[in-house]
């Protein structure tokens, strides 16, 4: 960070540019009131005068706000399942705006169990997910735009059934009729 501003003494007019270099914040996170640590130049006509003059640094202090993910731009990992006879579905939430070495926490569903509902748990019905209760707990991130999403597009998926070792009951056998169908008494 480097902040400037400039100062006219009054000695000859001299237009002296003080430079704020090195600006550090005590920690990165959000949060209002941070102290600023800095470093001073002061330059008078391109030279560096600092020897000169005596300043008196003021304390600087800056804001930090967290950065706001709106519920409608979250990452959901699956929007579909394969049918299993209710409307529930685990999805885990991300973003993509957390930053590099921060790990983030989305949550959602009663007690945060990450569990979300369906509007219908059969497969020609299921259209669309309600994700409910959303919250992170990083103070240098906030959800915004609401505690829950309609997901539209998802899906339920019909299961693969295998039958194996099908047992009719008996042997079948019938007499022609010129009927294709198989009927109970041609089972004996």
């Amino acid at each position: 960070v480097e902040l400037t501003g400039s100062y006219t003494n009054g000695l000859d007019s001299e237009e002296l540019t003080i430079t704020f270099v090195n600006a550090i914040v005590e920690t990165a996170d959000a949060g209002n009131d941070k102290v600023v640590s800095y470093e001073v130049a002061l330059v008078l006509n391109g030279v560096e005068v600092t020897s000169n003059y005596k300043f008196e640094k003021p304390t600087v202090t800056v804001n930090i706000t967290p950065v706001e993910i709106n519920v409608n731009e979250l990452i959901i990992n699956t929007k579909t399942k394969e049918y299993d006879g209710n409307t529930s579905i685990t999805i885990l939430l991300s973003s993509d705006k957390v930053q590099d070495g921060d790990t983030l926490n989305i949550t959602h569903g009663e007690e945060g169990n990450n569990v979300a509902f369906f509007n219908s748990k059969n497969v020609n019905e299921a259209t669309s997910i309600t994700i409910s209760n959303i919250e992170l707990t990083h103070t240098n991130y906030v959800i915004v735009g609401g505690d829950s999403i309609i997901v539209n597009d998802a899906s339920i998926t019909p299961i693969q059934l295998s039958v194996n070792n099908f047992v009719v009951g008996g042997d079948l056998e019938k007499t022609y009729n010129g009927d294709v169908d198989v009927n109970e008494e041609d089972v004996r």
